[in-house]
């Protein structure tokens, strides 16, 4: 087994765990700057997900993060700050940052995608995933070339592991 390839909406996809790239900037208010590509999706899909990111990268660094919470039943949730009391919102699976950049303004950066891929791989381990997707990461606003940086790396990482599945929204191999 290897890891897949698939054109698809990651949304729309049955899975453990759905991967959002991300990068390490924190905004005067504390958040997250999730302005593009799948972290800007996250942050227009699900109000309050900017803020449980900021608080965990200024807590712990820009490393792997699951953003949600799970009950022993495998319902997943977002506890999403709100003044009076927290909004909880269903999700039907995991949401995990996975950081490509350091700043948003920056290059995406093969050692960090290669951290975050270990990150990764050890947190589907820990939680028994079966099925994880992730955008080719560094590819989209990081600039990485898909065939030469980010796949090679990848293939290094998770190749022999088919419950990790890159998603994409072109059919480029």
């Amino acid at each position: 087994m290897t890891m897949k390839i698939k054109t698809c909406n990651m949304f729309l996809e049955v899975a453990d765990a759905v991967c959002i790239t991300t990068n390490g900037h924190l905004k005067k208010d504390g958040k997250a700057a999730m302005s593009k590509g799948t972290a800007l999706y996250a942050s227009k899909a699900w109000y309050g997900i900017a803020s449980i990111l900021g608080a965990k990268i200024d807590a712990k660094g820009n490393n792997v993060f699951v953003l949600t919470h799970q009950l022993p039943n495998g319902f997943n949730y977002f506890k999403l700050p709100r003044k009076a009391e927290p909004l909880l919102v269903a999700v039907p699976w995991a949401v995990v940052s996975f950081p490509t950049k350091k700043d948003w303004s920056d290059p995406s950066d093969p050692a960090l995608i290669r951290s975050s891929c270990e990150q990764l791989w050890d947190l589907v381990e820990k939680k028994g995933w079966r099925r994880v997707l992730l955008p080719k990461p560094g590819c989209g606003n990081g600039g990485l070339s898909w065939k030469k940086v980010a796949r090679p790396l990848l293939r290094e990482i998770f190749g022999n592991d088919d419950r990790f599945i890159i998603v994409s929204n072109t059919t480029e191999e």
